[in-house]
């Protein structure tokens, strides 16, 4: 053993390579910055609970960057808000689809910009559209794709009407 280097452990982890006194002083050295792993990526939200919502929801993630703008593109908290917000609308809408017929549920606000809403809206409505129209995503689920996308648009509407926080004039 030279330099502080423990070379005897190939285990596969960091030690076996940079050694152990390294692995601590760098480990105390992020703790000291205030450095969390938990800050560094977002995590993994559960799957929704209808394979079609689960669906629309793998469809909007990926079509999420071409009905941005190209700075918007770049955003990383702002794609994350984003994330988080389909998914919340979603969940409404699987609500909102399996009430009976005139019964509705009040919009929740979402923390976004009124022109970021109105992209999360719509982009989750062509998403959920264009699935139907394919045929994917709707053999294991719960909910019926039609009613899932008129559910989408009347919580569209309603968060017009009531004016939601973050829904832009129409």
């Amino acid at each position: 053993m030279t330099a502080g280097i423990d070379t005897h452990r190939p285990d596969g982890r960091w030690e076996a390579v940079v050694g152990r006194r390294f692995v601590e002083a760098l480990n105390d050295g992020l703790a000291r910055s205030g450095y969390s792993p938990s800050r560094t990526a977002p995590p993994r939200p559960r799957e929704l609970p209808d394979a079609f919502a689960a669906a629309v929801m793998r469809s909007y993630e990926a079509a999420l960057s071409t009905a941005l703008c190209a700075e918007d593109r770049e955003d990383r908290a702002l794609r994350s808000k984003l994330l988080t917000r389909g998914r919340e609308i979603l969940v409404q809408a699987l609500r909102l689809a399996r009430l009976p017929a005139g019964q509705g549920v009040r919009p929740s606000p979402g923390e976004l910009s009124p022109a970021h809403e109105l992209v999360a809206r719509t982009l989750l409505m062509e998403c959920a559209a264009v699935l139907a129209v394919e045929g994917s995503g709707a053999e294991a689920s719960g909910c019926r794709p039609n009613d899932l996308i008129r559910a989408l648009g009347q919580s569209t509407r309603r968060a017009h009407r009531t004016k939601a926080p973050g829904f832009p004039d129409l």
